[in-house]
């Protein structure tokens, strides 16, 4: 009896870090600990708690190491669709939530002393790993065009499409 239950916790941790990840911890860390208990779960029911630990942070670290190499590591510098909104605000020199070609995704300042509040309109002036670089529109007057051709604009592999368009 103590097992199933054990294996009920793990999944129920499981589910509750997977929904974390999808509804805003983006970097694949969270998700991949949700994975790593699901899998953990099975285990349960016939190791111990100390095993199902160590079960868990190996799977926890692989499944990140597996992750990570999914994302591109170079830059890209988009010369269209270079329009985006804030979704919420972008402190100086963090990251914030934007809206960019149909999808979420976080975003960071080029400026690392102007914060950006919720609703404005943005300019994406790049876009290293799954972060946009981005500047407020009123700005990108005197800020350098980019040059070259997005070459992905697909959205980061950890943030699915946002259904409410």
């Amino acid at each position: 009896m103590l097992e199933l239950n054990a294996a009920l916790l793990w999944l129920i941790v499981g589910a509750c870090l997977l929904c974390l990840e999808l509804v805003g911890i983006p970097g694949f860390v969270v998700g991949s600990a949700g994975v790593a208990a699901i899998l953990t779960a099975p285990i349960a029911l016939v190791t111990p708690v100390a095993f199902q630990w160590v079960v868990w942070a190996i799977a926890t670290a692989k499944l990140i190491q597996y992750a990570r190499k999914l994302v591109p590591k170079n830059t890209v510098v988009f010369q269209e669709s270079t329009e985006a909104r804030a979704l919420k605000p972008i402190p100086a020199g963090q990251k914030g939530r934007v809206r960019y070609a149909g999808s979420i995704w976080d975003a960071k300042c080029d400026i690392d002393d102007l914060s950006i509040p919720a609703g404005e309109d943005l300019y994406v002036l790049e876009r290293r790993g799954n972060i946009l670089i981005v500047i407020p529109e009123r700005l990108a007057a005197g800020h350098d065009k980019p040059q070259s051709p997005p070459s992905d604009t697909s959205p980061p592999s950890d943030t699915a499409p946002d259904a409410a368009g």
